[in-house]
C-alpha cells in the first residue's frame, strides 16, 4: 500500500492522498480524493518523489476549486517562492542581512498559518486581518507595523513585479498598527562611562567586550557588522567596511584612535577580529572559579557574541534601575546624534559616515538636535526679556502686575 501523506485545506479540513508511479510512465501521480468523495489521481510532471510531494498540494487545489476561482498566476509552495527570492534578490545585490530579514518576516507568516497557508499566492484578505491579530498577541505593536511594512514591499516588488508569482498584494488594505513615536534611546556621556566602568570591573583582566562597545561607540555600525568583523578589514588606522555590506554599495572607511586600532589588531585572530571571545569568556569564569555551560564558551559565533552582549547589558540594567534602559543598538544612534551636534546638523555628511539613508536620521535622529537647536535659540530669546526693550517691562526684567 502507498504511504500516505496529508495537509490542510481551508474549508475542507485534512486531505490525504498518496504517490505512486504508473509505468512505464516517469512521472509519479497524485491519488486522493475529490470534493466530491470520488477517487482522483493526477500527474504532478515530477520523476522525483520528493519534487512531486513539493507541488502535490496545488495539484490537489486545482481540483478542488471551481474553474472559474483558479487564479491565472501559479500556484507555488512557500519553500520554493523563498529559494526563488532568494536568488532574485542575490542577483539584484541585496546585502545577506536584508535577505534575511525578509526570509524571518516571512516566517512570522507561515508561523501563523502553518498549514492552511501553502504560498505567498495563498494568502488572502482575511488572512492578513489574521495575521495582525494573532501577531499582536504575541508580540509588540511597533513590530508588527514593521512586519506589515516589509511584507507590502516584499509582494509588490519581489513575488509580483520580480517574479510574477502573485497577481495582487493581499498587504496593502492592511491598518498599520498605531504606535507612540519615541524618541531613539541616547546614552550621556556619564550613562555610558558608567556602564564601561562596570563592564570593567566585572570581567576584570579581559578588555574583549569593553573593545566591542568602544567600537561601536566610534564607528556607529549595526551590531553584526562589529561582531563579524574580519581581521584583514582592519587597514590603514581603521576599519573598512567592504561594498557588499554596506547600503551605499561602496567601500567605507572608518578610521579609530590610534590606541584602539592597536588593540583591535593585537586581539584580532586568524579571521574575525573577535574570534577569541569565547575563549576570553571561558578563562573569565575560570578565574572566577564559575562553570561556563553554555554554547558561548565553546565556539565562536557573531550571533552567540551578540546574545551574550545583549545579556550583559540586561544584568546591568538590573543592577542599575537608576539608568533608564538602552541597548547594544542604542550606541548607534549615540553615535550618530553627538556627529550631528559635532557637524553642525549636517545629514548628508552624517548619514555617508554612519552608511546610513539620510531620511533616517531626519526621522529618527535629527530631532533630537532639532530640540536643542529650539532650547538654544529660545532661551536666548528668554534672556532678551532682561533688556527693558518692550514696554510694560521694567529693568529687572519683570512683567507689571495686572490691573486691579
Amino acid at each position: 500500500m502507498a504511504r500516505q501523506e496529508s495537509f490542510v485545506l481551508q474549508d475542507y479540513g485534512v486531505i490525504r492522498f498518496s504517490l505512486l508511479l504508473r509505468h512505464p510512465e516517469p512521472y509519479w501521480n497524485v491519488r486522493f480524493r475529490g470534493p466530491d468523495g470520488r477517487r482522483l489521481e493526477r500527474s504532478t510532471g515530477k520523476t522525483k518523489r520528493a519534487d512531486a510531494l513539493d507541488v502535490a498540494p496545488a495539484v490537489i487545489l486545482k481540483a478542488y476549486k471551481p474553474e472559474g476561482e483558479i487564479e491565472t498566476t501559479a500556484f507555488i509552495l512557500w519553500d520554493k517562492a523563498i529559494e526563488r527570492m532568494i536568488k532574485e534578490m542575490a542577483a539584484a545585490g541585496l546585502r545577506s542581512s536584508t535577505v534575511e530579514d525578509y526570509c524571518t518576516c516571512l516566517q512570522t507568516v507561515r508561523n501563523t498559518f502553518p498549514s492552511g497557508v501553502l504560498g505567498p499566492n495563498d494568502v488572502t484578505d482575511r488572512h492578513t486581518g489574521e495575521y495582525v491579530e494573532r501577531r499582536m498577541r504575541t508580540a509588540k505593536a511597533v513590530t508588527v507595523r514593521g512586519n506589515i511594512v516589509k511584507l507590502r514591499a516584499l509582494w509588490t516588488k519581489w513575488f509580483i513585479d520580480r517574479l510574477g508569482l502573485c497577481g495582487a498584494n493581499p498587504w496593502d488594505g492592511v491598518e498599520l498598527p498605531k504606535v507612540d513615536k519615541k524618541d531613539p534611546r541616547v546614552l550621556t556621556d556619564a550613562e555610558e562611562m558608567t556602564f564601561l566602568k562596570w563592564l570593567e570591573t566585572k570581567f576584570a583582566g579581559w578588555r574583549l567586550p569593553v573593545l566591542w562597545f568602544q567600537v561601536k561607540g566610534f564607528v556607529g555600525s549595526r551590531s553584526f557588522d562589529i561582531t563579524a568583523l574580519r581581521t584583514e578589514q582592519l587597514q590603514d588606522g581603521g576599519i573598512v567596511f567592504p561594498a557588499e555590506t554596506t547600503k551605499g554599495r561602496e567601500d567605507r572607511p572608518a578610521p579609530l584612535p590610534p590606541a584602539l586600532y592597536q588593540e583591535l589588531q593585537a586581539v584580532g585572530g586568524p579571521s574575525y577580529v573577535f574570534e577569541t571571545f569565547h575563549k576570553g569568556l571561558r578563562e573569565c569564569y575560570k578565574r572566577n572559579g564559575l562553570r561556563c555551560g553554555n554554547y558561548s564558551c565553546k565556539s565562536f559565533s557573531p550571533r552567540r557574541m551578540i546574545r551574550w552582549l545583549q545579556n550583559v547589558v540586561g544584568e546591568f540594567r538590573r543592577l542599575h534601575p537608576e539608568v533608564p534602559y538602552f541597548k547594544p543598538h542604542n550606541w548607534r544612534g549615540t553615535a550618530i546624534t553627538r556627529a550631528l551636534e559635532l557637524t553642525n546638523g549636517n545629514i548628508d555628511a552624517v548619514a555617508i559616515a554612519f552608511d546610513c539613508n539620510p531620511d533616517t536620521i531626519r526621522k529618527y535622529y535629527a530631532g533630537l538636535n532639532k530640540k536643542q537647536v529650539a532650547r538654544d535659540v529660545l532661551g536666548k530669546l528668554q534672556a532678551r526679556v532682561a533688556t527693558p526693550v518692550n514696554a510694560g517691562i521694567d529693568p529687572e526684567g519683570s512683567y507689571p502686575a495686572p490691573p486691579a
